[in-house]
């Protein structure tokens, strides 16, 4: 029973962490379908999401079984008469929880709910593993779930199918969980980064990015360019009245003043080329991972809009 409950009490620590951070730093209801609000209900729950695994992810797995993950060849998980779940590999537990986590996405939807996925994925989490609404299927999850990372090899060992568990990568990600459910669309669980040129990248788990490109843009051309071009030139016509009137040592500190103010006007009218940089997705901490990658991409000279200012 401790082994039970000490499970049920990791597994919804580390949901409740993955949820909260996905919650703070997304915004779900832009990556859903376009045809959500017109598709019948019948049309949006019979609609099975592309589910890709990672070459890593396909490993855990026997050739013969790889075809299993994908949603065409999967069956759904069997309940007994009794009315007992018997799941006989990993995919089948995320069918169920997914099935449960998909009706509760619909409901939080139609109440408005900005990020229905997480939400739904910690409100599910909770009546599993922390209310045990559901004990027949928290009894038949606990030998899928993944283990807490600290836990070593042979501590796993110990536990019934402990190298046939559901990918972390899936478990983890609320994203993935509603493409599994049919709820958000294929591409969803992966992180998005927008370049400034433009396209967009999607990066898996342990994957960062890092992007380079030279900016150019002319600065009087830009929003706040043509604010202090206007400023500049109505401090310049003022300085150019004074200097009509000035004398002596305030004559020579009037002609200095408006000199700077014109090469400050000159130069915001000149085209400037600045190196930009930025990074993104898995952080370096995670180096150490055997499926941590950077991706370097180089984007050349970008040409800067007035709407990016």
């Amino acid at each position: 029973m401790r082994r039970k409950v000490g499970i049920a009490s990791v597994v919804l620590g580390c949901i409740l962490a993955v949820v909260i951070g996905w919650m703070l730093t997304s915004n779900e209801k832009g990556a859903l379908r376009p045809s959500h609000d017109t598709a019948s209900p019948t049309t949006e729950r019979s609609m099975s999401p592309v589910v890709q695994i990672s070459p890593t992810i396909e490993s855990l797995e026997k050739e013969d079984e790889a075809a299993e993950v994908q949603p065409a060849a999967r069956q759904p998980s069997v309940v007994a008469a009794a009315g007992k779940y018997n799941f006989t590999k990993w995919q089948d537990a995320v069918d169920e929880f997914a099935k449960l986590v998909g009706i509760e996405y619909d409901r939080l939807w139609e109440e408005g709910h900005r990020s229905p996925a997480s939400l739904a994925v910690m409100n599910v989490s909770f009546r599993i593993f922390r209310d045990n609404e559901y004990p027949e299927l928290l009894e038949a999850m606990k030998d899928f779930v993944p283990f807490d990372s600290s836990m070593t090899e042979e501590q796993r060992r110990t536990f019934p199918n402990w190298n046939r568990r559901i990918p972390e990568e899936i478990w983890r990600n609320p994203r993935w969980i509603a493409v599994w459910a049919g709820k958000m669309p294929e591409g969803s669980q992966f992180t998005k980064l927008h370049l400034p040129n433009g396209t967009t990248m999607h990066l898996k788990e342990f994957q960062r990015a890092k992007v380079s490109w030279e900016e150019r843009y002319i600065p009087a051309q830009t929003r706040t360019g043509q604010i202090e071009m206007g400023f500049l030139r109505q401090y310049a016509k003022k300085l150019e009245t004074n200097l009509e009137t000035a004398q002596d040592e305030q004559f020579d500190s009037t002609f200095l003043e408006l000199e700077r103010v014109k090469a400050q006007i000159d130069d915001l009218s000149k085209e400037k080329i600045v190196p930009r940089e930025m990074e993104a997705g898995a952080l370096e901490e995670f180096s150490g991972h055997p499926e941590f990658e950077i991706i370097e991409v180089d984007l050349g000279i970008i040409d800067r809009t007035q709407e990016e200012d």
